[in-house]
């Protein structure tokens, strides 16, 4: 969920998977799952999200193959305000694996908050 939705105790778990996450890639570098779940751990929390894109792209370098980093660094942009980046990551999840519904379910999100945004603004200016 959203942070600002999170209790102190959710909060707290959220800040012992991070460390817990820190530590294991300390012991294990190679284990590009760490870096996932350190990265979409981090997503949840605003003052960290440099940090889990950073963890998420080292996903993408270590599974070039997988779409699911894609797909997440995507959100990271989405919940950062970044249209067109979180678009253009949906579209690369989606060019590794064109059944990925979630990438597909954002970028048909995206589409119509932008018909309604061009509705809105044509709608303004005849009034």
């Amino acid at each position: 969920g959203d942070l600002a939705y999170m209790t102190i105790e959710e909060r707290k778990k959220l800040d012992e998977a991070v460390r817990m996450l820190e530590e294991a890639i300390q012991l294990d570098p190679n284990r590009s799952n760490y870096y996932m779940l350190l990265g979409l751990s981090q997503t949840h929390i605003p003052s960290l999200r440099h940090e889990a894109e950073k963890n998420l792209q080292k996903v993408i370098q270590m599974e070039p193959w997988s779409a699911d980093p894609l797909f997440y660094l995507g959100q990271l942009y989405y919940v950062e305000q970044l249209p067109q980046k979180a678009a253009t990551y949906f579209k690369k999840a989606l060019e590794i694996n064109i059944n990925h519904t979630l990438a597909g379910k954002m970028l048909r999100k995206m589409s119509n908050q932008n018909s309604k945004k061009s509705l809105l603004s044509f709608l303004k200016t005849r009034i």
